[in-house]
């Protein structure tokens, strides 16, 4: 099939196909989308779509591969930075939140494939969610040394951060109907205070180890 002639004024079919499919994936699941269905919407030939992705399965994977690697990278970059690990949890959870409200249906697409345990799945955790994993534990690990958080064992950290950040981002949609009062933004806005608050080390705890070396001190002025 030869490649199609584009004008300034033609659409990008490429970039409106992947949109249109991912909508329909993230909606429907892998089995419950066809490649008719995306071309009927874009108003596309099958034959077009099956020239710019090869088929179904692979157009799914590239969707899913897409929105896992740009937010793995964000993270992997703010682990690697210099700030302060209060400050990169923050920063990370802020990239979840700012990556959902920019385009919720990369969250609703990887979603949906967890929910149905599609085998692209399994790929996107070895080669993206594993990374995530071991940048969140590399922020949570340097906290831990630092006495900034508490001394969780090496994977809770990323857990809890992860749970905590992806329950908020899914559940938002029903969050008025669930707790009315407490609105889905009012929720966002307070989630980094409260994985911070979760991890940190309370100050009671840093007040008592305090008091041992005050006591010990005005001991040895005594005895002086």
């Amino acid at each position: 099939m030869a490649r199609p002639v584009k004008t300034p004024s033609s659409p990008d079919l490429r970039a409106a196909i992947a949109t249109v499919a991912e909508a329909l994936f993230a909606e429907r699941g892998f089995d419950g989308t066809c490649i008719r269905a995306i071309g009927k919407e874009v108003g596309a030939t099958t034959g077009l779509i099956y020239h710019y992705y090869g088929n179904k399965e692979d157009l799914y994977l590239k969707l899913m591969e897409t929105a896992a690697s740009d937010l793995t990278l964000q993270i992997e970059a703010i682990a690697a930075g210099d700030d302060s690990p209060q400050e990169k949890v923050g920063r990370v959870v802020r990239v979840f939140l700012d990556s959902y409200r920019a385009c919720p249906q990369h969250f609703q697409l990887v979603q949906r494939a967890i929910d149905e345990f599609h085998p692209a799945v399994l790929a996107l955790a070895e080669r993206w969610f594993s990374r995530v994993y071991q940048a969140l534990e590399t922020i949570t690990k340097e906290g831990t040394r630092k006495k900034m958080f508490k001394p969780f064992r090496p994977y809770l950290g990323p857990f809890i951060i992860l749970s905590l950040t992806l329950n908020a981002v899914r559940n938002s949609r029903f969050q008025e109907r669930m707790t009315p009062g407490l609105s889905a933004e009012d929720l966002l806005a307070t989630l980094e205070k409260l994985i911070l608050t979760v991890l940190a080390v309370p100050q009671e705890d840093k007040h008592a180890r305090r008091q041992p070396e005050k006591s010990m001190k005005a001991g040895l002025l005594r005895r002086a």
